[in-house]
């Protein structure tokens, strides 16, 4: 999981990365690598372009005249973009970038006093176009990493039981933990407009073990388009491929937040009663389904699968079909979000050869309680862009009174197992970053409720695990390892086992060391704990 420094401080104050990498691995977090792209920059500062003239030796070459503030610089470009009064990339005499240094050149008889850079100098991305033009707002002379974002990221191992870490958010919440920081918990609001979702789309679970939440909100006068630069560089930051603005914005919150949503044409949408109808059902003998990679499928009955009346839309939870794609003639559409159980999703996916982003999550275990706030998180960026309108509510069919995953701890266990005496408050105090409240308590136990979040918490060791890992497996005192109540017996000569063992040990043998046995009698009381009483020998 590749993470954006800059849309994680989103959610939380990143410290510096050294501290967030040292942070994360105390954590049980695995950071495999840091990509920074400014680590291998400097000298680079908003320039402002005064003046463009052309060269009088090269046709396609300009000659650019520059300043940083305190000084001009005539700079020679090639770029077809560049053009008086842009911001710029302005690489100085002296600066460094990925693989060259900046010195004074002669470009075809003249002078050239730096570089005007693109994205691809400065590592940024593989290719680009022309110069970089930054936003007018930069402030001239300044580093050009003061102003601008430098897409540094890292990159997380995230195990299997961890699916909470694949989504910027959860990252933060662990970094508020070990930092001490308060999460910075936004407020999204969509703005409505026109009919309500109920009106427009009907929602139909049909299988409720498969599908235990799904969720539709419509949206209206879509305008499909080239995604906004900021979201395109977020993306393209974490090395997700860019689509249109409606599937880069289902494919952010994705990564934002975990769940994994879809969109649909809601005109390609068959209805029950002439009402477009989304069904989650198991798929049907004989049905077939063209996924978006283009391939055709034919599917299995233990299938989940996303239908309208007529015809299977997508594999659930893994892969949307090609009939209901956003396309750009796409006028209205329809967000799906949605719970789909972790075992179905992982036999369809290996079934069908399958690993997706989607799968990937659903998988491990998706975050039940999130789903609502997801499709809306999705449905305001779209209606901010000005990409379309958001119709008023969500349709939302889920299985009636969930019950909340409470476990029981029992502070003596805590002591046993860890090796260390804490407090009740104290151990409340450690869970409460990580969103692992305590909803009952007496003098021996405390119970709390595991979050939405967490499907790995469910038994009391779980919680131990948790309370290890925010003490601090760095802070617990050294100890001699408990015997486990051994005992000594009284040396006697053993040389006819020592001739056997000599002896059948390099004819390939195995010694098999078995249970000792002695009277009760040799247990003391000052062995911590006592053998195991054996009722029958045979």
């Amino acid at each position: 999981m590749r993470i954006s420094l800059e849309w994680l401080s989103d959610f939380v104050d990143v410290p510096d990365v050294t501290t967030l990498v040292e942070g994360l691995t105390r954590a049980g977090i695995e950071v495999e690598a840091v990509h920074d792209p400014a680590s291998a920059v400097t000298g680079v500062v908003v320039g402002l372009v005064e003046s463009v003239e052309p060269h009088p030796k090269a046709e396609k070459v300009r000659i650019t005249y520059v300043t940083d503030g305190e000084s001009k610089h005539r700079v020679v470009c090639g770029a077809a973009n560049v053009a008086a009064g842009q911001k710029v990339a302005f690489a100085k005499i002296g600066a460094k970038l990925p693989g060259f240094d900046i010195t004074r050149r002669t470009i075809r008889g003249v002078d050239s006093e730096g570089m005007l850079c693109g994205k691809s100098e400065l590592g940024l991305e593989a290719k680009s176009d022309g110069i970089w033009v930054l936003h007018e707002s930069a402030e001239l002379g300044q580093p050009l990493w003061s102003q601008v974002s430098s897409g540094a990221t890292i990159e997380l191992s995230v195990t299997a039981n961890r699916p909470d870490l694949l989504s910027h958010y959860g990252v933060a919440r662990e970094v508020a933990a070990f930092s001490g920081k308060r999460m910075k918990i936004p407020v999204w609001r969509v703005t409505e407009k026109g009919a309500a979702s109920a009106q427009a789309v009907r929602v139909i679970v049909d299988d409720h073990k498969g599908c235990r939440r799904f969720v539709a909100r419509t949206l209206s006068n879509v305008k499909v388009a080239p995604s906004p630069d900021w979201l395109r560089e977020r993306l393209e930051a974490v090395g997700q491929r860019l689509i249109n603005n409606v599937v880069d914005a289902t494919n952010y919150v994705l990564l934002e937040l975990g769940q994994p949503l879809h969109a649909y044409d809601l005109a390609n949408i068959a209805g029950d009663s002439g009402l477009p109808t989304l069904h989650a059902r198991r798929a049907l003998n004989g049905e077939v389904l063209e996924t978006l990679d283009g391939v055709e499928r034919k599917l299995h009955a233990d299938d989940i699968v996303i239908a309208d009346a007529v015809r299977p839309l997508g594999l659930a939870g893994v892969m949307g079909g090609t009939f209901s794609e956003v396309t750009a003639t796409t006028v209205n559409v329809v967000l799906e979000g949605a719970w789909f159980e972790p075992i179905s999703v992982r036999r369809t996916a290996k079934r069908h050869g399958m690993q997706t982003e989607a799968s990937r999550r659903f998988e491990r275990g998706a975050d039940l309680g999130i789903t609502v706030r997801a499709v809306d998180r999705c449905a305001q960026l779209l209606t901010e862009m000005g990409a379309a309108d958001a119709g008023k509510g969500v349709v939302e069919v889920a299985v009636k009174n969930e019950p909340a995953r409470e476990i029981n701890l029992r502070t003596e266990r805590v002591t046993r197992l860890l090796g260390i005496e804490l407090e009740a408050e104290d151990v409340v105090k450690l869970l409460e970053p990580l969103e692992i409240r305590c909803s009952a308590r007496n003098e021996s136990s405390l119970r709390f409720t595991a979050p939405t979040f967490r499907p790995d918490l469910a038994i009391e060791v779980d919680i131990i695990e948790e309370i290890a890992r925010r003490h601090g497996y760095d802070n617990f005192p050294e100890r001699v390892p408990d015997a486990g109540g051994a005992f000594h017996l009284e040396a006697r000569p053993e040389l006819a086992s020592d001739k056997a063992r000599r002896a059948l040990l390099p004819a390939g043998l195995t010694e098999v060391v078995t249970y000792g046995f002695a009277a009760p009698s040799r247990f003391t009381a000052h062995v911590e704990r006592a053998g195991i009483h054996a009722i029958d020998f045979l």
